[in-house]
């Protein structure tokens, strides 16, 4: 299984909306961030026995 959409990824350095590695390094952050998030989630949950309330 793959985080990442390959042919997305592609397509983005291809029209320029990834300018440099900075910007490429800065999104994987960004998926690790999310990726790390639902799992402390899911972890709590499992572990509490009852889902996170969102109130937004």
């Amino acid at each position: 299984m793959s985080l990442i959409n390959h042919n997305e990824l592609k397509r983005q350095i291809q029209t320029g909306e990834f300018t440099s590695l900075d910007n490429i390094v800065d999104e994987f952050k960004n998926i690790m961030r999310e990726v790390i998030q639902t799992a402390s989630e899911e972890e709590l949950s499992s572990h509490l026995g009852y889902q996170k309330i969102s109130y937004h």
